[in-house]
């Protein structure tokens, strides 16, 4: 397209005004148009097929690598702030805990929620126990502790 293009600029150009000049240029347009539909009538529409429906699946397998990260990235940050959270209310009501660490599960609605706990403790634990079933939804029977040695 560009060479056919180019010689008819060139053509253009060396032909001296008038009539024939608009000749060339009728002609220097067709040899476009028809440059142009030899490059469509001569397209493997199959070949392109073929590496669409590749591209597809390689795209349907970054997505799915990226979901699976994402899933991971999200159940750690849970778990984390859960732990986090044990940790600083345990502060706050004079009990110290150490060692926590909170099971995530995926819930049938499709989201990562705290499960379980295990961790160290140093005091009475009926308190901490008790926000934790009612801020993270643990109830006491998945909270296990071990009483924390001097």
């Amino acid at each position: 397209m560009t060479g056919a293009s180019a010689l008819g600029m060139i053509a253009t150009a060396l032909t001296p005004e008038g009539r024939v000049k608009k000749a060339v240029k009728l002609i220097c347009g067709m040899a476009a148009v028809l440059t142009l539909l030899g490059g469509v009538t001569d397209f493997d529409y199959t070949v392109y097929s073929r590496s669409m429906a590749d591209y597809r699946q390689e795209a349907e397998g970054f997505i799915g690598e990226y979901e699976d990260q994402r899933s991971q990235l999200e159940k750690e940050y849970i778990k984390e702030r859960c732990e986090a959270y044990i940790s600083d209310r345990g502060s706050a009501l004079g009990v110290a805990c150490g060692d926590v660490s909170v099971t995530v599960r995926w819930s049938a609605d499709g989201y990562w929620y705290p499960y379980s706990l295990t961790g160290t403790i140093d005091g009475d634990a009926s308190a901490l126990t008790n926000d934790i079933a009612s801020e993270l939804g643990i109830p006491p029977d998945r909270q296990i502790w071990s009483i924390a040695n001097d």
